[in-house]
């Protein structure tokens, strides 16, 4: 390491920009005056940010004294500049990126953020069955520990559930009411209603659609309310069998 001491701070959000020039000199002018040096990249939908900070937290003192970062030192210039995307598409940054016309609708920042809070955790999308069920999975990229928990009701906090299964027991995943058990015991708030009067009502219509669309395929019936079946089924027949000598 240098003998001068820092922290690197790495940041991005996805969010609409109504002015990028207000948002570069902002960060010239924000960046100069606090010493940081790094990387600065925006466009008009999201802002990434490496930098380094000349000070250092208490919960890196330890890093000098390793040598896997002798020789380590800090950014030595400041670059922030506009680009059209941060994320090339490409598999190989000096391609041209593929064709992704015939594809999905690509949603604004807005959007996306909006799609998140309406359709997940408290107050999300109900399941067929009109409840809210949780999923999280959450992983240690040092140690490759992993704790998750799926389909768990009652319990806003998925991924502080599946942060406990991973710090405090030896599964990787808790399922339905084991799940929400265990987030019980640990503490966290709960049992709870997840559901609120938007998502209920949103069920109800679904409902009355003959239960349109959903994940359901290669059942019958395809175009109503389960109970469903494979369109194949043919039931359990009889395994005994007879041979004649």
């Amino acid at each position: 390491m240098s003998e001068d001491k820092y922290d690197v701070l790495l940041y991005y959000k996805y969010v609409e920009i109504p002015n990028l020039n207000d948002l570069l000199t902002f960060y010239h002018s924000n960046c100069s005056s606090l010493s940081l040096l790094g990387r600065v990249r925006l466009s008009s939908h999201d802002v990434n940010v490496t930098v380094s900070v000349p000070f250092i937290s208490s919960f890196i003192l330890f890093i000098p004294n390793s040598l896997l970062f002798t020789q380590e030192c800090g950014f030595t210039s400041l670059s922030i500049r506009i680009i059209d995307e941060l994320v090339t598409l490409s598999s190989h940054p000096l391609l041209k990126s593929p064709d992704i016309s015939n594809v999905g609708k690509h949603l604004s920042a807005l959007d996306f953020h909006s799609s998140l809070h309406n359709t997940i955790g408290l107050g999300g999308s109900l399941d067929e069955n009109g409840e809210t069920i949780i999923d999280a999975l959450i992983m240690d990229g040092m140690t490759m520990e992993v704790g998750a928990v799926a389909a768990m009701r009652y319990v806003k906090d998925g991924i502080k559930v599946a942060r406990l299964v991973m710090q405090h027991t030896k599964h990787t995943l808790l399922v339905g009411e084991k799940a929400s058990e265990f987030a019980i015991s640990m503490r966290l708030p709960g049992p709870m209603n997840l559901s609120s009067p938007e998502s209920m009502e949103k069920w109800a219509k679904w409902k009355d659609s003959r239960c349109q669309p959903n994940f359901k395929k290669n059942v019958s019936p395809a175009n109503s309310c389960g109970p469903y079946r494979p369109t194949n089924y043919l039931g359990h027949p009889d395994e005994t069998c007879s041979s004649t000598v």
